[in-house]
């Protein structure tokens, strides 16, 4: 991490805990723990610093794409923001969402396995098939393989759910159903509208230039981050870029969903509400 360019991608040394010049560049996400964490926020820095030392975050985008991204770092520049900290900040954020909806989606493949061996079980094995491809070519699937294929389902259901421990959730199971990627991008408004509240100072918001694709509308720079992240399914992507109508549908679906308590695994810990 340097002050002077916008570099955090995973390093190859191991991590050696945060010094002074680290520590600075990680203001924002400081910020955002003190504020969100009631107990032991440091240890959500050090934590996210470590992770990102050891190639744990698995971001899909770059700090090179970040800088050349115009829209979002001259936005950032205008709302009297540090460009460094603010990446920081976003891999944080992407991060840390990231984390705290996964087991979600792991009690969503339960769901799903639960329900097709649940489904397949009712009919004999003549009354049901498997569609396989291979390119183009379909493959036809025997009445051996049928029962091979449900057996590996079961076998997987039984020994890879169950021995992560994940039958403690069952009753909750149906709070996890609909825990989509419209709850990380929700995720995102509430923790972004909340920085935005702390760091931005009106007084020092620079008015943007004519012909400007900066925008001062905090939702649609919220919306071109998650856009950022690659969260938006693909043929959403201009709408969310363009506009700041999708994220605000999504906000207010979303928003007052009853949500099962979330915790982030790798980071040992959950959020104010």
């Amino acid at each position: 991490m340097s002050n002077n360019t916008v570099s955090v991608e995973p390093q190859i040394d191991a991590y050696n805990g945060l010094d002074a010049d680290v520590s600075e560049l990680l203001e924002y996400v400081r910020l955002w723990a003190t504020t969100r964490i009631e107990i032991y926020p440091e240890k959500v820095v050090e934590i996210f610093y470590q992770r990102y030392c050891e190639g744990k975050i698995r971001n899909r985008f770059t700090d090179a794409e970040y800088l050349a991204n115009k829209d979002i770092v001259n936005t950032v520049m205008s709302l009297g923001m540090d460009v460094t900290k603010f990446w920081c900040l976003m891999l944080f954020m992407y991060d840390y969402i990231s984390c705290l909806m996964k087991r979600g989606e792991f009690i969503n493949d339960i769901i799903e396995t639960q329900g097709l061996i649940k489904n397949i079980e009712q009919y004999d094995i003549d009354d049901f098939d498997f569609i396989l491809y291979e390119g183009d070519k379909r493959i036809k699937v025997s009445d051996f393989g049928k029962q091979s294929i449900l057996r590996m389902l079961q076998y997987g259901y039984e020994n890879l759910y169950k021995n992560k421990g994940a039958v403690v959730y069952e009753e909750d199971l149906k709070g996890y159903a609909n825990l989509d990627r419209s709850y990380m991008i929700c995720q995102a408004v509430k923790e972004f509208k909340h920085m935005f509240d702390l760091l931005i100072d009106k007084s020092n918001i620079e008015t943007p230039c004519t012909g400007s694709t900066v925008s001062l509308n905090r939702m649609l720079f919220i919306s071109r981050i998650v856009c950022f992240y690659g969260w938006p399914k693909n043929k959403s992507k201009d709408s969310f870029w363009s506009s700041d109508n999708s994220i605000k549908g999504i906000y207010n679906t979303y928003r007052t969903k009853v949500m099962p308590d979330l915790i982030a695994p790798e980071y040992s810990i959950g959020i104010k509400p």
